[in-house]
């Protein structure tokens, strides 16, 4: 999992838990009860970047059912995905940028 923060709410930690809860078929009942009544309760937590990257990283890690994961990736504001995708997009774009080399203008005498 990355590195947990010190500012980590409790709240957002339970959410990356009952998600972990998510890849055990016995737990997984109350696990979607819970991140429900979650969001309900905090839905800013599912505004969030680096709540999502979290979750993302747990899939990565470990193996969920697609619909398991599906059914995560939906909980969370659509907005989440464009940021990261728009972040990603601007980032490679800097790179390219960053890559090409600046042409020197010719020192002029006087």
């Amino acid at each position: 999992m990355p590195p947990a923060r010190d500012e980590d709410d409790p709240t957002e930690a339970r959410v990356v838990s009952l998600v972990i809860d998510l890849g055990n078929t016995v737990l997984t009942k109350r696990a979607i009860g819970e991140l429900h009544s979650i969001r309900n309760q905090k839905p800013e937590l599912f505004k969030s970047v680096a709540v999502f990257r979290r979750v993302m990283y747990i899939f990565e890690c470990h193996r969920f059912r697609l619909p398991v994961m599906r059914f995560v990736i939906d909980m969370f504001d659509k907005n989440v995905m464009r940021q990261i995708v728009l972040e990603e997009e601007s980032d490679d774009e800097d790179d390219e940028d960053e890559s090409q080399p600046t042409t020197a203008k010719p020192a002029t005498s006087t």
